[in-house]
């Protein structure tokens, strides 16, 4: 969960220099992505392209958005690719945003190729932002695999962090009884 006292941090888009795009594209064919949130104002919708991966996405209430990861079988890093146009909710060109990884709150990276280079495996959790002409994409590497839940909340519910909680066992119990059920 945010902690008390944790606060958002101030953002930096990125933009995309030359070939970047295909970059991210190539990482969605080759699975180093192996899911990608899409965040708008009607809600979440989610795109999974690779069965070793059960992945959840939700609203929190009050804004901000949760997803559950959980890789069967898969060893070495990937990223998490959230593709946001709900800009009222996170104004992410002027604002703020705080996002976790297990409860941990995770570091801004500050080029793309720090986050989805898998030659440069991260040692822990780090994210970019990036500055699209339909909003932001926000990628999440993710050094290793398990069960993993990475909250995104924009300044507004960074402010409230003290009422932001997380039951991580509960979660974790609740995908693998779902991944189960899937797996069956």
């Amino acid at each position: 969960s945010v902690t008390e006292g944790e606060h958002a941090s101030s953002v930096n888009p990125v933009s995309l220099g030359a070939g970047q795009e295909d970059d991210i594209r190539s990482a969605i064919q080759s699975r180093l992505i192996p899911a990608v949130v899409h965040v708008s104002s009607s809600g979440v919708d989610l795109n999974v392209n690779d069965n070793q991966f059960a992945v959840f996405a939700g609203m929190l209430s009050g804004g901000g958005v949760q997803v559950s990861i959980s890789g069967t079988n898969v060893t070495g890093p990937r990223v998490l690719l959230v593709n946001i146009t709900d800009l009222k909710s996170f104004n992410l060109q002027s604002g703020s945003l705080v996002v976790t990884f297990d409860g941990q709150t995770v570091a801004e990276a500050s080029s793309l190729a720090q986050v989805i280079s898998p030659s440069s495996a991260p040692a822990a959790p780090s994210f970019v932002v990036i500055a699209t002409s339909a909003g932001y994409q926000l990628l999440i590497a993710i050094p290793h695999f398990s069960t993993h839940i990475i909250q995104i909340l924009p300044a507004t519910l960074a402010t409230l962090a003290s009422e932001v909680s997380l039951d991580l066992p509960a979660l974790i119990l609740g995908l693998l009884v779902v991944s189960t059920v899937f797996a069956a």
